[in-house]
């Protein structure tokens, strides 16, 4: 039986996060430009995998848990950050409140850096590469 090797599973790994945070980040970037985004999320209902709700909330699941993690915090926070953008701006388009994504988007990045002791020491950010 194939057995990865930890730098093998780390590599994996960070594929697979940056092939869901680029599959989100087109998302929203289509949402900002005033595009209609279903196309893309219904190919991914139509690929039988998901209802594009339940696509964008375990996306979000997953940024949250990147987020809690130190080593993959720097993911987890773009893909919260694309998310609280995305949502302020298509509820910007339907006029509605944004007071809650605003806020959520705050405090996102108030606990990114009060956690995130090593940029207020040494000014250094730790970026996953491949």
């Amino acid at each position: 039986m194939f057995k990865p090797t930890e730098n093998q599973f780390h590599k994996l790994t960070v594929t697979l996060l940056w092939i869901i945070f680029v599959f989100y980040g087109i998302i929203a970037v289509q949402k900002i430009l005033g595009g209609n985004a279903l196309p893309i999320v219904m190919n991914f209902k139509a690929w039988g995998l998901w209802s594009y709700i339940k696509a964008i909330g375990f996306i979000e699941l997953i940024g949250i848990a990147l987020f809690l993690t130190y080593k993959y915090r720097i993911l987890g926070l773009l893909i919260l950050c694309i998310d609280c953008f995305a949502a302020i701006t298509t509820r910007l388009v339907h006029s509605e409140t944004i007071l809650i994504s605003v806020a959520l988007l705050v405090l996102v990045l108030a606990t990114y850096w009060i956690r995130n002791i090593d940029f207020r020491r040494n000014k250094t950010i730790y970026i996953p590469d491949l």
